[in-house]
């Protein structure tokens, strides 16, 4: 589900300048996204727990991936998001917090807007 993000960038058509292109890696939309997940209270981790590998070599990969795959097509945009979170938080808060942080955090730094954000927890954990 992964690809770079192709965005447009138009120039000052005043000064006849052309339309330039700007390739973003997905890892770096990924590092901004994981730096926003992690922003929001209750959110313990990114991606999945750390699993055996043992107990791994019969887990299909998507049971144990990382945390955030994207798909850029058509000028539509989704996120899949695995997070692990803290006991004793609203899971609905965090939900919430996650869509509105991410999608604050491409907007203003990337000028992207995301069209669909799935949450998947895929640990509870018990916060020391």
């Amino acid at each position: 589900m992964r690809n770079a993000f192709k965005t447009r960038i138009d120039e000052d058509p005043a000064s006849g300048s052309t339309i330039s292109r700007l390739e973003i890696a997905p890892g770096v939309v990924e590092t901004m996204v994981e730096k926003a997940i992690l922003d929001v209270p209750g959110v313990a981790a990114v991606g999945g727990p750390k699993v055996d590998h043992r107990v791994s070599t019969v887990m299909s990969k998507d049971e144990v991936d990382g945390g955030v795959e994207f798909l850029a097509e058509n000028g539509a945009i989704e996120l899949d998001i695995r997070i692990q979170i803290y006991y004793g938080y609203r899971l609905q808060d965090i939900v919430d917090g996650i869509r509105e942080g991410v999608g604050e955090a491409l907007l203003s730094q990337l000028g992207i807007t995301i069209d669909e954000i799935n949450v998947y927890v895929s640990a509870l954990q018990i916060e020391e």
